[in-house]
């Protein structure tokens, strides 16, 4: 898979925009922002559905390509070896 100690950071921009929508919608319901908390949270929101699809994206490319990128390099190294010089 992925190679160890790979650091993602959408994922860290997506714990912290939950956590930053989570703090912002206590705080809402405690009415410490008024209107203004409602828009915060649902831009918070926005921002952690943007960021957690990218996250995850990101990922599965970095373990497709560790993965797929050693068996094309197989493939190529038989082919030389296996067809006839130019």
């Amino acid at each position: 898979m992925s190679r160890q100690g790979f650091w993602n950071p959408w994922w860290t921009l997506t714990w912290i925009a939950a956590a930053l929508t989570i703090a912002v919608a206590v705080l809402e319901y405690l009415g410490a922002f008024g209107d203004l908390g409602v828009v915060l949270t649902i831009a918070g929101l926005m921002l952690t559905m943007l960021f957690g699809p990218t996250a995850s994206t990101w990922s599965s490319v970095a373990g497709f390509r560790a993965d797929v990128i050693p068996a094309l390099e197989r493939i190529e190294h038989l082919l030389m070896e296996r067809l006839p010089p130019r």
